[in-house]
């Protein structure tokens, strides 16, 4: 039975949309209550804010990546949004249960990938990963 290579799709996530939305009202909420600063001052650290808050939502509504492709040998690839494959090494993996953090080394550039259960279209695939990067950061021993 083949198993490999394995094709996860991906989707927006709403947990990640709450979570970034959370952490930027947690930044803005005490900057009204700050004493001896100007409403000026206060107006330009809000909008800093507002326009980092707007464009972290743009970039969670339209990913840049659209699916991974696991390979048994430990590769991993992935799929652009004009639906090309690129490749990539995993470097590092953190495993927070309720998120996982990839660390990637593409082939000019270096990113990392934040995916929570609800990124996934199938929900089984969120498990799948987990497994896979589990197995490639301990390999197991001939």
């Amino acid at each position: 039975m083949q198993y490999f290579p394995i094709e996860l799709r991906l989707q927006p996530s709403r947990r990640l949309f709450w979570l970034v939305t959370a952490a930027h009202l947690i930044v803005a909420l005490p900057l009204l209550f700050l004493p001896g600063w100007s409403w000026f001052m206060r107006l330009m650290l809000l909008s800093a804010i507002v326009l980092s808050y707007r464009r972290s939502q743009a970039a969670l509504r339209r990913p840049v990546y659209t699916a991974l492709l696991l390979h048994s040998d430990g590769r991993l690839q992935l799929c652009t949004e004009n639906q090309q494959w690129v490749s990539a090494a995993l470097c590092h993996v953190i495993d927070q249960h309720w998120a996982l953090w990839l660390d990637l080394k593409l082939e000019h550039t270096h990113t990392a990938l934040m995916l929570c259960p609800d990124a996934f279209i199938q929900p089984a695939h969120w498990r799948v990963l987990r497994v896979w990067c589990q197995h490639k950061q301990h390999p197991l021993s001939p």
